[in-house]
């Protein structure tokens, strides 16, 4: 975990988490057994365009929850905004979605731990990004990958992360973003 995935998660989730009066993951206290996972592809350049963050809490001995919350730059300045100046709301998702499938999926894919190499410090615009934040007791970790999906076309690290952040983009679509 570099201070910069740090930073680029927390300024892409904090605002959120405040919106639905939730704790920044990073200083969240959860209690033994419990582990959160907070994932977002992240907040781009088109004014207006709704992002999901996804939200999942799996606890020793119960199937996990999810929610899907969407997110989005205010288009003017008539609407509604949270404390950190997005418009919010909860996503629509009908039928559920299997949440013990996608906790085993984020599982499998090593999700809390995962990083892209090869591609060194370049950056890539417009290409989509991926925000991954994790907490089981105290540890705590975060990511930040910049164009997933382009970079695992040659970097077969990550294919993990492009992985995720298409599921994350699918729930976002089902929970009604465009």
């Amino acid at each position: 975990m570099t201070g910069d995935s740090v930073s680029a998660a927390a300024r892409a989730h904090d605002p959120i988490a405040a919106a639905l009066g939730l704790p920044p993951l990073r200083l969240a206290h959860l209690p033994a057994g419990v582990r959160e996972f907070r994932l977002s592809t992240g907040h781009g350049m088109v004014a207006g365009w709704e992002y999901p963050l996804v939200r999942l809490v799996a606890e020793e001995g119960r199937p996990p929850r999810g929610e899907v919350w969407l997110y989005r730059q205010p288009r003017d300045t008539t609407e509604a905004r949270t404390a950190g100046g997005l418009v919010t709301r909860r996503g629509r998702l009908q039928p559920a979605p299997e949440w013990v499938a996608i906790g085993r999926r984020l599982d499998s894919l090593r999700t809390e731990v995962f990083r892209s190499r090869g591609a060194g410090r370049r950056m890539v615009f417009d290409a989509g990004e991926l925000y991954v934040e994790y907490r089981a007791g105290a540890e705590y970790r975060a990511q930040w990958i910049n164009a997933p999906a382009w970079r695992a076309r040659f970097d077969p690290a990550a294919e993990a992360p492009a992985a995720v952040a298409a599921l994350i983009d699918s729930l976002g679509r089902v929970a009604g973003a465009p």
